[in-house]
């Protein structure tokens, strides 16, 4: 598959939030939504398809596979330095936190300034799951506002026990937009080039 058709998505946040079980989940690699915490060591990266829109005109109603990378990327603090390789040419951004962390609820913004803002990714590119990995459908709900600078990026409160199609749909919105936004920048660079 060509590089056009190609996207990768960085799945970020701080350490136990569920990013492995919500990676697997869209990956279609586990059945089992549950089990031991096991921390990611550095980074995971998962490939699987999409069917979206098309966003050409003249094909309306159509829809095209893309290729996704999923980078499933560990919080823990030690693998900080290879962030930064880790971002590079990320497509969108995934950050993923524990509600019930409240010390997690606040780096919320220093993982959007790393993984977001320094690539000069859109909102329209990046959302936040508030995800209850705790299997309670009890667990408490995120539902404070967020810092001015983040307003404008969407925000789920997700739980794959008990709305495991919320956490797919969205992703699959966010999908559709970062192919957009990829293709449309595509499109622009070539007439560019063309002198459109």
């Amino acid at each position: 598959m060509s590089d056009e058709a190609r996207l990768k998505i960085l799945l970020v946040g701080p350490v136990k939030a569920g990013k492995s079980m919500i990676a697997n989940y869209l990956a279609g690699v586990s059945q089992n939504l549950q089990g031991d915490y096991h921390g990611t060591v550095a980074l995971r990266i998962l490939e699987f398809e999409r069917e979206i829109a098309t966003t050409k005109k003249q094909w309306q109603g159509a829809t095209k596979k893309v290729q996704i990378e999923l980078w499933d990327c560990s919080g823990d603090r030690k693998y900080e330095n290879g962030w930064s390789a880790i971002k590079e040419g990320a497509d969108g951004v995934v950050i993923v936190f524990n509600p019930e962390n409240k010390k997690a609820e606040n780096e919320i913004q220093n993982w959007h300034n790393h993984f977001v803002q320094t690539q000069g990714l859109k909102d329209n590119q990046c959302m936040i799951l508030a995800h209850n990995s705790s299997g309670e459908a009890t667990a408490p709900k995120f539902n404070k506002k967020l810092p001015h600078s983040l307003s404008k990026v969407p925000l789920f409160n997700t739980s794959l026990d008990t709305d495991a199609e919320l956490t797919r749909n969205e992703f699959d919105n966010l999908v559709n937009s970062v192919s957009k936004e990829k293709f449309e920048k595509r499109d622009n660079e070539e007439l560019s080039i063309l002198g459109e």
